[in-house]
């Protein structure tokens, strides 16, 4: 850190953020809901059953998707040489009220149910899945004041699968 601070000699990986491809399959891979079988037809991606890799997703020039418009898929009738890559509204709204969003932290807030009775391990558990890394102390006890003052009610999500749609909306798990 000293002798190149600014990263010049690319010592460390710069973070970045990643692109809608892999971001889906890592929210569905963290999930538990990934079908990782390979080959096949090709699937709409709009469909609440397209599980696999968003490489098997048909991708139409006269109408594409408007969800990979929301995240910057370049237009499939012309050539580009880089991604652009913006961030506005409409990406963290679908991140927070779609029901794909919704449908991943059930099952990863599912998961999570399994891995251990104990609340700390399946706190501690949950980082590591979604970040790859153990949460602070200060993080472990900001989620348990969070599931301890959040009751259960007619709300569309558990406490527990809020906290899961949480991670998994996080800036730290698309970079």
């Amino acid at each position: 850190a000293t002798v190149d601070p600014d990263n010049r000699l690319l010592w460390r990986f710069t973070p970045r953020r990643l692109d809608f491809e892999a971001w889906r399959d890592a929210l569905l891979a963290t999930s538990g809901r990934l079908d990782r079988s390979l080959g096949g037809p090709s699937a709409n991606l709009a469909e609440a059953t397209h599980v696999r890799r968003t490489l098997y997703s048909k991708i139409s020039r006269l109408e594409p998707d408007k969800m990979l418009i929301a995240f910057d898929f370049p237009d499939a009738n012309v050539s580009s040489e880089q991604r652009h890559t913006t961030v506005v509204p409409q990406q963290q709204l679908f991140v927070l009220n779609s029901e794909f969003m919704l449908a991943n932290a059930r099952a990863f807030a599912a998961r999570n149910e399994q891995s251990s009775p104990d609340e700390t391990e399946r706190i501690v558990w949950s980082y590591q899945q979604a970040f790859g890394r153990p949460p602070t102390l200060d993080e472990q006890q900001t989620v348990r004041d969070f599931l301890q003052g959040t009751a259960a009610s007619n709300k569309p999500l558990t406490p527990w699968q809020q906290f899961a749609h949480s991670l998994l909306a996080a800036n730290e798990f698309a970079w």
